[in-house]
């Protein structure tokens, strides 16, 4: 009989553990889709962070040897711009004739990322070119 009672309890003791550990597999696997979720809305909220440059570089800064960027003010060139179920704002700060930052920031999903592009531009060539001479991620200053 008292064989009986040992096997009883064993196979409780059997059930508690796998309970636990089924238990702890599952929050585990929770956890781990909201980081990847989390880490899919941050990639998309770069690229849509980096489209809204695209269209700052395409739309606004055209081959114009008279554009004059000097006067050192920050212009908030697009408001939130609706792309891809997020958006992105632009803004740009003007530095010299020959140097402009572009900022922009992307949300997608709760998540946002912020970048800092400068250009410079240099009129004299022919043809006149725009060139990227910088690229930060203002995102992983945060810590984001």
């Amino acid at each position: 009989m008292e064989d009986k009672g040992v096997a009883l309890i064993s196979a409780l003791l059997v059930m508690v553990v796998l309970s636990a550990l089924g238990m702890a597999m599952a929050t585990l696997l929770l956890w781990q889709n909201r980081v990847e979720a989390r880490v899919r809305s941050s990639t998309q909220a770069l690229y849509l962070a980096e489209a809204g440059a695209e269209r700052a570089l395409v739309e606004n800064l055209k081959d114009d040897p008279n554009q004059d960027w000097s006067d050192n003010e920050v212009e908030e060139l697009y408001p939130p711009q609706p792309l891809g179920g997020g958006s992105y704002t632009v803004s740009l700060r003007n530095g010299t004739k020959e140097k402009i930052d572009i900022f922009t920031w992307g949300n997608y999903g709760g998540e946002e990322r912020s970048i800092k592009i400068t250009v410079r531009a240099n009129w004299g060539a022919v043809p006149p070119t725009i060139v990227l001479s910088d690229w930060e991620d203002l995102s992983l200053e945060k810590g984001i």
